[in-house]
């Protein structure tokens, strides 16, 4: 899983068909400004214009509005964004964040009335500002994020040795007091979710640490129980669970 570092500059995108608005903003003080406008009808030539800004500003991660009806449904503008999205993320290996951005151009063109500007000046602005909101959107609702190894930390470590892609842990944060949210995607044995809360205290005493899957299959072996689940199955000891993730963002699960 990607994270959120602590410090760095955060480039946000309000996308539109002939123009793009452009906002910048800094994870430590969590504000943001309205930066630019990119005019611009093409992928490709959106693309080379925020390669120009991403080596001026050297952002560490992108925010993206997501366009969708006020009812929440998607709509064939949704559908461009996702696809500019994955585009961002291919072409610059940047961790990419959506932000809902129902009410942005109305807001961001009620915020100009107020200072004043009006017409043509209005208009040239407006993205930019609609892209502000949405990184200050995300800068409020930002919280750091990590992710944990926990190879070294299994009970059948001894058994079953290392397993061959190992990676190491990334807590770009103090646990020391804070209310931790542990994420998994299938919860079967809960020993897992027991060798990753033992690791999270090696670097710290949380506060609290509250758990969420996306699937939970029954069978516990140990007394860890979910507070937030996406989704209860009651599957047989002999079937795997294969989670994957569509080009639309969408997941889908299959038995084995």
């Amino acid at each position: 899983m990607e994270y959120a570092d602590t410090h760095g500059t955060v480039l946000a995108f309000d996308l539109g068909l002939k123009r793009t608005g452009v906002a910048s903003g800094e994870l430590s003080i969590g504000v943001a400004h309205p930066l630019t406008v990119i005019q611009a009808e093409s992928t490709d030539a959106r693309i080379a214009a925020i390669g120009k800004l991403i080596v001026e500003w050297q952002p560490v991660l992108l925010v993206l509005g997501l366009p969708i009806h006020v009812d929440g449904s998607e709509h064939e503008m949704t559908r461009v964004a996702r696809n500019f999205g994955r585009k961002l993320e291919s072409t610059f290996k940047l961790p990419l964040f959506w932000i809902d951005e129902r009410h942005t151009s109305t807001a961001a063109e009620s915020e100009l009335h107020a200072r004043g500007i009006h017409g043509k000046k209005n208009k040239a602005l407006v993205d930019a500002v609609a892209a502000q909101l949405i990184l200050q959107g995300f800068l409020k609702s930002a919280q750091p994020l990590g992710t944990l190894d926990i190879s070294f930390y299994r009970d059948d470590f001894s058994r079953i040795g290392l397993h061959p892609q190992v990676k190491p842990s990334n807590l770009p944060f103090d646990l020391e007091g804070r209310d931790i949210l542990l994420v998994d995607d299938v919860l079967h044995s809960g020993r897992t979710v027991r060798a990753a809360m033992n690791e999270l205290f090696d670097y710290g005493r949380p506060a609290t640490i509250r758990l969420a899957v996306l699937i939970d299959r029954g069978d516990h072996e140990l007394p860890i129980r979910p507070d937030f689940v996406g989704l209860t199955l009651n599957v047989p000891k002999h079937q795997n669970i294969n989670l994957s993730r569509l080009d639309d963002g969408h997941l889908t699960l299959s038995l084995a």
